[in-house]
């Protein structure tokens, strides 16, 4: 069978050692936009904001694309970056369809005491696509001859866009982001697999707790014998 572009990447991948390192889940775009963001608050480096813009851009991609490889993988073409044509694969191929949003918490009974796990699921909408077209907009030198002042320390003057204008919407844009990443659950129906990732986790420290326990009847024992 000859492989397809997904399985050699991925042979390629763990045969060839990645000595640079990328982090690119939606989080880590985020919290890289975020961070520039701040940057551009202190500084006023207008370059900022379009690298940030580019992070935030990817980041929506990236969260689609890990709701897309969960719940219909294969649906579109691995280079696939357009928005809607992500959001309309999860609509579209995603079985069964996600709801509109899922929460669940539990608590478990440990001898350390309760603990409570929540999971949540955010699902994507329209307004990502929209980010995403608005994000794109930064990306291209157009939007200087179209603003000639940006640069003016003004927001919102006869319809033209200032850089403290594009700082809010990035602003905003991260925020509407963080909403999306929010939610630990890549589809309402992995929840089981959740659940059960959680328990291994009680049960391994229920047994280091009986371990050490054990160890220290030990100690004791050894001490009042000597």
């Amino acid at each position: 069978m000859i492989p397809t572009n997904s399985e050699t990447a991925r042979v390629l991948r763990d045969a060839i050692p990645m000595d640079i390192q990328f982090d690119f889940t939606s989080r880590a775009f985020l919290e890289r936009a975020t961070a520039l963001i701040a940057q551009f608050d202190r500084t006023e480096d207008a370059a900022l904001l379009f690298y940030a813009a580019l992070e935030l851009r990817n980041g929506i991609e990236a969260r689609l694309w890990e709701y897309v490889n969960y719940q219909a993988p294969g649906s579109v073409r691995e280079r696939e970056y357009k928005a809607n044509k992500l959001l309309a694969a999860l609509r579209y191929n995603a079985w069964p369809p996600p709801p509109a949003s899922a929460q669940i918490s539990l608590w478990y009974a440990t001898s350390e005491g309760h603990v409570k796990k929540e999971w949540s699921y955010v699902p994507p909408s329209e307004e990502c696509v929209r980010m995403h077209g608005r994000l794109g907009d930064y990306l291209h030198a157009s939007l200087f001859f179209a603003n000639p002042q940006i640069g003016a320390r003004v927001r919102e003057v006869e319809g033209q866009q200032s850089f403290l204008d594009i700082r809010d919407d990035l602003r905003t844009f991260a925020d509407e982001l963080l909403k999306l990443t929010t939610g630990n659950m890549l589809g309402p129906f992995d929840l089981a697999a959740h659940i059960t990732a959680f328990e291994e986790m009680i049960a391994h420290q229920e047994r280091q707790w009986a371990e050490e326990a054990d160890r220290a009847v030990d100690r004791t024992t050894s001490d009042e014998t000597e």
